[in-house]
């Protein structure tokens, strides 16, 4: 989660220059650099999702199963009024950390596209080939951490896992399945 947070910082920082440096007129040594920035740190993403694929593989995958299994458990044994509390909040916890991991992960996606917007939008005085090899390189070039390429961790991760959940327990419930902590 940290290092997905630093990355996102660090082109949120990419973001930043691009952003106040829209109002002066810099020439094409301007855009190299930004784009430089820009490919240094898409570079240290993609090392860092090389060296943590199993990680995030792991970490999705335990998500997903304590959270069938908690969901699972609560909904077909019968508590007294202390044990129910035991299980929301015990539940909550699992789901705020599965979001958690998931926004922050995703961050590091959203915050590198950001600068896309930004330069769309720049005037034609401004606009050079080292602008045009920027737009391409944010637009084509992926730069978000993955689960080893099965799949890329995004906002719209949250709905998959959400979907997928839903799936299991009805699966779970309807054949009557146990499943044992």
């Amino acid at each position: 989660m940290m290092l997905s947070f630093v990355l996102a910082y660090r082109f949120e920082q990419v973001h930043y220059n691009i952003k106040h440096g829209l109002n002066r007129k810099y020439d094409w040594q301007f855009w190299a650099k930004m784009r430089e920035d820009y490919t240094q740190v898409a570079i240290l993403c993609q090392k860092v999702n090389k060296k943590l694929a199993t990680v995030i593989i792991i970490s999705f995958g335990a998500n997903i199963y304590f959270i069938v299994t908690q969901l699972y458990k609560g909904l077909m044994i019968k508590r007294t009024m202390v044990q129910q509390f035991y299980f929301m909040y015990s539940f909550g916890i699992l789901l705020v950390r599965a979001i958690s991991v998931t926004f922050f992960s995703s961050m590091v996606h959203s915050q590198s596209k950001k600068p896309l917007s930004y330069l769309i939008c720049l005037s034609n005085e401004i606009y050079n080939k080292e602008i045009e090899r920027f737009i391409s390189q944010v637009r084509f070039q992926d730069t978000s951490l993955s689960g080893g390429e099965y799949f890329v961790v995004t906002r719209g991760l949250l709905f998959q896992m959400a979907a997928i959940i839903i799936t299991y327990e009805l699966f779970l419930i309807q054949t009557g399945i146990n499943i044992y902590l």
